[in-house]
């Protein structure tokens, strides 16, 4: 009997120093990515420089890891734009150009938002942004004055001649 006592007692101790062993490696715990999507505008098309805003969206697979909205960062051009940006719990807006310059403009967006665990997704996009020059626009208010004074114009004459 004691053959197998002696023989059970080697077995349990190389099974309690394996699973010790199992214990303390570290394990990988397979986390949920957050998604990060840029949902206006969308790729191709660009935003009116009177209005330069883009919108984000984000969302957890893993309920047991929430989205930290504090983490939420964006950057233009390499200048953090956070502070102009309002945060909710699904979506992400606001302004990326402060100063409206005339023409094409392409701006470099990152944007990234982390979970509470650490778990971080970001994006890259470049947004373009149209502005008209402000000849152009005071040319055509100009165009539609002169438009609506020859509108009146062609009204009142036909009331003049009437039926």
């Amino acid at each position: 009997m004691s053959g197998i006592r002696g023989m059970d007692a080697r077995w349990a101790v190389r099974v309690a120093s394996v699973a010790s062993l199992v214990a303390q490696q570290p394990t990988s715990v397979v986390q949920g990515t957050p998604t990060l999507i840029l949902s206006y505008p969308t790729p191709g098309v660009s935003v009116p420089g009177d209005n330069a805003t883009v919108v984000f969206r984000y969302a957890t697979d893993d309920a047991g890891d929430p989205l930290d909205l504090r983490s939420f960062r964006i950057t233009v051009d390499g200048v953090d734009r956070t502070s102009h940006f309002r945060v909710t719990a699904e979506a992400a807006w606001g302004s990326i150009a402060q100063r409206v310059e005339a023409g094409l403009r392409a701006h470099d967006v990152r944007a990234r938002v982390c979970t509470i665990r650490g778990v971080c997704a970001e994006l890259n996009a470049v947004v373009t942004v149209l502005t008209a020059s402000r000849d152009a626009k005071s040319e055509s208010v100009r165009k539609a004055r002169w438009v609506r004074v020859v509108d009146v114009t062609l009204e009142m004459l036909r009331r003049l001649m009437g039926p």
